[in-house]
């Protein structure tokens, strides 16, 4: 079984300043609840870096987050990405809560770092 990266080790901020404004952009974003906002950002970042998880794993907190206070479409995003997430990395033998409880461990640990800086 390959997990992905956050799963076992932390990942710096990117080193890129573009990446790294998008990173910090976008979980400043997320800190705020400003989720649309946050959503354009991670997007960015998934499609600008195959090398990063940070678009994913934010993209997957937001839709969780939504998902659970009834905002139906993010529910069917939540899966969506979630299965585009373990696809890429691979990700096998996990159940799907086990992967978002991690994810929203490593997010929150990434606005830690954003907040902070």
């Amino acid at each position: 079984m390959r997990l992905a990266p956050h799963h076992y080790q932390p990942i710096p901020p990117p080193q890129s300043k573009e990446l790294n404004w998008y990173w910090k952009q976008g979980y400043t974003a997320l800190a705020n609840k400003d989720y649309e906002r946050a959503i354009i950002h991670f997007n960015d970042l998934t499609y600008r870096s195959t090398e990063t998880t940070f678009g994913w794993t934010g993209l997957i907190s937001i839709y969780y987050e939504r998902c659970r206070s009834g905002h139906n479409s993010s529910c069917e995003l939540l899966f969506k990405t979630l299965e585009n997430y373990k696809r890429r990395y691979h990700i096998k033998g996990e159940d799907d809560t086990t992967i978002i409880q991690q994810i929203n461990n490593f997010t929150n640990l990434q606005i830690e770092k954003v907040l902070c800086e």
